[in-house]
């Protein structure tokens, strides 16, 4: 479990937790493309270090290391505790159950330039967080093809607040999979925001293509919208 007060501190634990990380088995791969001109920006290489806790790499089109992620779901599946670090920008997200059990801190610091932000919010056992929605839409798939659209609150670590959004079906462009679009709930922020996309495959149950905003920046702090293809090795057939 995350429990770590000052940036710093969080840059030596993920750097520690990484080491190493590339020699154990990567369970699924993502490739991000832009969608203005089809231009591969990023490779997501996803490592399970335990059944519980998770960390992706970050590589740019030339290979290189830029960011790492450590996800800890071993309080819950769709709101696993986060570190997430960009060494190009210095951009970090923190995310982490306090000790007493009823809190969550939220730590954001936007690049290495600005101040480091906190933030402390109640725990909310219906609150989603990060990558806990692909297991939120898949533990939930049977209910929003049967009963249409589901809402639920999303962390925004940039804003330290909940956002309240919904997932229904949608039809895919490409194949005969099943495909999901993800919305603001509220019609005003619909208006301003765009819709993510995401597809999962009928065989495997897992998730294989997003298209929409990605969580990570590009060099220069700006938030591209992408297609991100993903492979992965196991089955994901069982929500969890």
């Amino acid at each position: 479990m995350i429990q770590c007060a000052f940036p710093w501190l969080l840059a030596l634990l993920l750097t520690g937790q990484i080491c190493g990380a590339e020699a154990r088995g990567i369970f699924a791969e993502g490739r991000a493309f832009d969608m203005e001109n089809d231009t591969l920006l990023y490779t997501e290489q996803h490592i399970r270090l335990t059944d519980a806790q998770h960390t992706v790499l970050y590589r740019d089109g030339q290979g290189r290391l830029f960011a790492e992620k450590r996800l800890d779901f071993t309080h819950s599946r769709i709101a696993p505790e986060v570190i997430q670090q960009d060494r190009r920008t210095g951009e970090l997200i923190s995310v982490s159950r306090q000790p007493e059990g009823k809190t969550l801190k939220v730590i954001y610091r936007q690049n290495s330039d600005l101040d480091t932000q906190y933030a402390t919010l109640p725990l909310n056992s219906q609150r989603v967080i990060d990558a806990g929605f692909d297991h939120f839409v898949r533990s939930r798939r049977s209910e929003i093809e049967t009963m249409g659209p589901i809402s639920f609150q999303y962390l925004l670590p940039s804003r330290q607040k909940d956002i309240r959004l919904q997932v229904e079906r949608a039809e895919c462009r490409e194949s005969d999979n099943t495909c999901f679009t993800i919305t603001p709930a509220a019609w005003l922020y619909r208006m301003l925001a765009s819709a993510i996309h995401l597809e999962y495959d009928n065989d495997s149950g897992c998730l294989v293509r997003f298209r929409g905003k990605s969580n990570i920046s590009d060099a220069s702090g700006r938030f591209r919208t992408m297609e991100i293809h993903y492979t992965h090795s196991d089955s994901c057939q069982q929500a969890e």
